[in-house]
C-alpha cells in the first residue's frame, strides 16, 4: 500500500523528478568538461633498514606513514625549489605485500606530469637524509681516516724534504721515520676501509633506494564521463524523488487545513 502511493506521488510529480535529474545532469557534464583529467604519477623505492640482515617490516610503514602525513612537504618543496607547499601535489605511499617495496605517487593534471616526476627525486634525497642508514656512522669513520692520512701525508713530505736538506744521525731520524711508518699503516687501514666500503655501497648499504623511475600512467585516473553522468544522475533522482515527496506532503496538508 505504502509502495504503491509512493509510485502514485512519482507518477504525479514525474516532472519534478525528471527536471531534477536533467538539472543534474547537466551539472555534473559541466563539471567534467572543466575538470582536468588526473593522472597517476609514480615511483617505486626499496626500503632497508640495516646493512645486513633481516629485513625490517616496521620502517616501511613508518616511512608511508611519514609521506601520507605530509610531516616532510616543506622540506621537500625547499629541496626541489618549488615556489611554495601549495605546488607540492599531494603524496601518498603504498606498501607492497610482505615486501619492502615502497609505492609513492600521487595525481596531477597532465600539465604538471613533468614537474612531478621531477620532484620526485627530490622526495627520495628527502627520505634518505631523514632516515640515514645504519651504516652511516662506518662511514664517516673512513672519512676521519682519510683526513688524518692527508695529514700525515703532509707532514711526511715536510720531513722528507728537511732529510734531503740536511744530513742527521740514525737516533736523530728515528722520530722521522716512525711518523712516515704511522703515515704507512693509516694508508693501509684507509685502502682496506675504502674497499669495504665499495664492496657494502655495491651490495646493500643503502636505506632507500629507487627501483621504478617515476613515470605516469597511459590512462587518466579520474573518473570517466559515462560515471560522472551516472553519478549525478543518480543524485538528481534523489533530489527530485525527496522534493516530490515534500511537494506532496506540503500539498496534503493545505488540503488538510483548508478542509478543516
Amino acid at each position: 500500500m505504502i509502495l504503491s502511493g509512493f509510485f502514485t506521488i512519482c507518477r504525479s510529480r514525474a516532472g519534478l523528478v525528471l527536471g531534477a535529474i536533467l538539472i543534474s545532469v547537466i551539472l555534473g557534464m559541466a563539471v567534467f568538461s572543466f575538470q582536468p583529467p588526473l593522472y597517476e604519477v609514480s615511483m617505486l623505492v626499496e626500503v632497508r633498514a640495516k646493512i645486513t640482515g633481516a629485513y625490517d617490516e616496521t620502517l616501511p610503514a613508518l616511512v608511508k606513514k611519514v609521506i601520507d602525513s605530509g610531516a616532510l612537504d616543506k622540506k621537500i618543496v625547499k629541496e626541489a625549489g618549488l615556489d611554495g607547499a601549495a605546488s607540492l601535489p599531494k603524496l601518498k605511499a603504498g606498501i607492497g605485500f610482505y615486501t619492502q617495496f615502497l609505492k609513492i605517487y600521487t595525481f596531477v593534471p597532465g600539465e604538471q606530469v613533468e614537474r612531478t616526476k621531477t620532484v620526485f627525486y627530490s622526495v627520495l634525497k628527502v627520505l634518505n637524509k631523514e632516515f640515514p642508514s645504519e651504516n652511516n656512522d662506518y662511514f664517516q669513520q673512513i672519512d676521519i681516516l682519510k683526513k688524518e692520512l692527508e695529514r700525515f701525508q703532509a707532514v711526511r713530505r715536510d720531513l722528507d724534504l728537511k732529510l734531503e736538506r740536511a744530513k742527521l744521525s740514525p737516533e736523530q731520524a728515528k722520530p722521522a721515520a716512525e711518523i712516515v711508518r704511522m703515515s704507512r699503516s693509516i694508508g693501509e687501514l684507509v685502502g682496506s676501509s675504502e674497499k669495504l666500503r665499495r664492496d657494502a655501497q655495491t651490495l646493500n648499504a643503502f636505506n632507500m633506494r629507487m627501483i621504478l623511475q617515476p613515470s605516469v600512467a597511459d590512462i587518466p585516473a579520474g573518473p570517466s564521463r559515462p560515471q560522472v553522468l551516472i553519478a549525478f544522475g543518480l543524485l538528481g533522482l534523489f533530489i527530485g524523488l525527496t522534493a516530490a515527496l515534500w511537494v506532496d506532503g506540503h500539498d496534503s496538508g493545505r488540503k488538510d487545513v483548508a478542509g478543516g
